[in-house]
């Protein structure tokens, strides 16, 4: 105080405070979750968890704040993040809160709130604070030392039923041999674990297949083969017995657990025994016949019928057979008798009439097909039947399409649309000198066709040769000209089947024939044709028109090539030097037309080849080297008259040269070459001398 006096007692929280300075951050890790992939239900059962602590540092540590941890819990959908906010995913930043060193999200999405944007990657990060204060002593959620945002915790959540699909096998087919069952899987987005497939008689009782024999330890399931996205399973050596009815299922299970529901499922007849109710028309095989109501078709599709029966002692006999036709894959599209067209949407089978007159036969006439039915579209007729007992074969209520029994259920394929047909070789307007066979493809184009059955192949002789103008006639083995021009339709004389296949809805198919011996003349033109029948009986139109086909021409002698200039031995200098000179012919060798006329020159005693070049310098333009010189033919100007101007002859002075010349024609026949030893002799391809010339410009 002013007297001096010096304050020597203290008080606490008065003229006296303790104070701790924590400048450090805290720390903290998510250890939930910690798998890559969850359920729903799994991942909230996991919530979002994990430990946080503030150390002790020089002895202080402030310790955690209250509700001090901070968590981004969000997805993405088309770049847009998506944040738990304690009660929904919202698309707008936001954090929630938990507490204490070992933490958890109090308010955890449920598996509802997963599974509601559908299969996700999700993610995850936190902070926390310790519960230092500022300055002023207060204490917020954004005070105090903060640590750094966690690496993101990624995982996935996948509440999606995986699938699988069964190939190869067609629902209600009969067979008689399965060497193998394939399919395809899916388990996105968490991934595939496994396909299991099952084989029974009887989906309730059993016995079903292991894989070596058979239980009635039910329902049985062994585990597929799994390459990339397809799945293969091929125990089956003994598995299928006579006249059963066999159903084959496939269930694909996930990552995370999600199993396949509804599983797929086939049935198949093996080796079949024939039902009381049945379908003739349409009828198998194959399962899915085409037909057509083309004019030229065999195969006509303006009604159905088939056969019933009641049999037993006390049959009480058929009072109804009920049809219903349904158009389409989808099988919710059905024939309406009233308005004689597809004009019934249901989802379940729609039963257009009934059509039992009495026998043992029922038929349902349709005329309206020829018009109703469209191109490429599957179809399938189902059938049901009532005794007067009021016992039905393939009727519920409400009877889905997949619940009709193969024996009174049948697709069939409509197919108008005409295939084609090409010829690959020989080329059209192409020359040749050797055919072994004709080739080409035919096709049967759509999406949905019934695929191509036989392709047939005719070849006319056009000009040329000393055979008759005419169709080539496959039994007689010659060109007739009393074949009419254009020949009647295959199958004739003027055609011959080259493919045919049993393969049903095949797009393309290839045919090839080996050239009859003596078919072909040198010197003679031709032109090759093809037809082709579709499964439905469409038959090919118009394919023997001129311009159709393959035009060739056979040429199989060489053409002619001479030289005219210089003179044979002659001598000659600038002056009198003038050009090389000559003719070439192809007119009378199979008369193809030339395709290049070339000439080989040489410096005799050198054994130089010239190369084209114009340089006047022996090293540039003539060519010494074994590997290539002898290859140093130069093409040259025209053709049946044909010139080349001498190079500068400034090499050549006072030397003897030599000139060969060869021609080329259009079928690539070439006339005779001389061997690289016969250059070297200076001799042609017959061996005389080669043409010789000497050139002195020196006085």
């Amino acid at each position: 105080d002013v007297a001096g006096n010096i304050q020597s007692a203290f008080t606490a929280a008065g003229s006296s405070f303790t104070i701790a300075v924590d400048k450090d951050e805290p720390t903290l890790a998510i250890t939930s979750p910690n798998l890559t992939a969850y359920t729903p239900a799994g991942a909230s059962a996991a919530g979002v968890q994990g430990t946080a602590s503030d150390p002790l540092i020089n002895g202080t540590s402030a310790g955690l704040l209250l509700s001090g941890v901070d968590i981004n819990l969000w997805y993405l959908v088309a770049g847009t993040s998506w944040y738990w906010n304690g009660a929904v995913f919202a698309p707008a930043l936001s954090t929630v809160q938990a507490n204490g060193s070992a933490w958890s999200t109090l308010l955890v999405p449920t598996a509802l709130d997963y599974g509601g944007p559908g299969d996700k990657v999700f993610y995850a990060q936190a902070r926390v604070h310790d519960a230092s204060k500022l300055a002023d002593g207060a204490v917020s959620s954004s005070s105090g030392n903060v640590s750094g945002m966690t690496a993101v915790t990624s995982f996935i959540v996948d509440g999606t039923r995986p699938i699988s699909t069964m190939t190869g096998i067609i629902d209600g087919s009969y067979v008689n041999a399965l060497t193998a069952l394939n399919g395809t899987h899916d388990g996105s987005l968490s991934g595939t674990q496994k396909v299991e497939i099952r084989i029974t008689t009887n989906p309730v009782t059993g016995p079903d297949w292991t894989g070596s024999s058979y239980t009635f330890t039910t329902p049985y399931w062994t585990t597929a083969t799994l390459a990339g996205l397809n799945w293969t399973y091929s125990d089956l050596a003994g598995a299928f017995a006579d006249n059963q009815f066999y159903y084959l299922y496939s269930r694909a299970t996930d990552l995370v657990g999600n199993v396949q529901s509804p599983v797929t499922v086939y049935g198949v007849h093996y080796d079949q025994t024939p039902p009381a109710l049945s379908i003739s028309l349409p009828g198998s095989p194959p399962a899915n016949p085409p037909y057509s109501n083309n004019a030229e078709s065999t195969r006509v599709s303006t009604y159905t019928w088939g056969t019933i029966s009641d049999a037993g002692a006390g049959a009480s006999g058929i009072s109804q057979v009920w049809v219903g036709i349904s158009s389409g894959a989808a099988q919710s599209v059905w024939w309406s008798d009233s308005t004689r067209d597809f004009t019934t949407n249901l989802a379940t089978v729609s039963w257009a009439a009934q059509v039992y007159a009495g026998g043992t036969k029922w038929q349902y006439s349709v005329p309206e097909f020829q018009t109703k039915l469209a191109d490429g579209v599957n179809y399938t007729v189902f059938v049901y039947a009532r005794d007067v007992a009021s016992n039905t074969v393939n009727f519920v209520v409400g009877m889905l399409p997949g619940a009709s029994a193969a024996a009174q259920t049948q697709p069939f394929k409509y197919d108008v649309t005409r295939p084609t047909s090409t010829v690959a070789v020989p080329v059209n307007g192409s020359a040749i000198n050797s055919l072994s066979a004709f080739s080409g493809a035919a096709s049967d184009p759509g999406a949905n066709p019934s695929g191509v059955l036989k392709t047939y192949m005719a070849i006319r002789h056009t000009d040329g040769g000393a055979a008759a103008t005419g169709w080539w006639n496959w039994g007689t083995s010659s060109f007739d000209g009393a074949i009419s021009d254009p020949p009647p339709a295959p199958p004739s004389s003027a055609w011959t089947q080259v493919a045919s296949t049993t393969i049903q809805g095949l797009a393309s198919l290839a045919w090839s024939t080996a050239v009859p011996a003596g078919m072909l003349e040198s010197s003679a033109t031709y032109r090759v044709v093809v037809d082709a029948i579709d499964n439905a009986t469409n038959l090919q139109q118009s394919p023997t028109p001129v311009g159709s086909g393959a035009a060739f021409r056979y040429d199989a002698q060489v053409p002619t090539a001479t030289i005219t200039g210089p003179a044979n031995l002659a001598y000659l200098n600038a002056a009198s030097l003038n050009q090389m000179l000559g003719t070439a012919n192809d007119e009378t060798t199979g008369a193809s037309g030339l395709q290049s006329v070339e000439i080989l020159l040489k410096l005799q005693t050198a054994e130089a080849y010239w190369n084209g070049g114009t340089s006047g310098v022996f090293a540039s333009d003539y060519d010494t080297t074994p590997g290539t010189k002898y290859g140093q033919w130069r093409a040259v100007g025209g053709s049946s008259s044909w010139n080349l101007a001498f190079p500068p002859m400034t090499p050549a002075e006072s030397k003897a040269l030599r000139l060969w010349v060869r021609a080329i024609d259009r079928a690539g026949n070439v006339s005779p070459v001389p061997s690289n030893g016969q250059l070297d002799n200076d001799q042609n391809a017959d061996g005389l001398p080669a043409w010789s010339f000497s050139y002195d410009n020196t006085p």
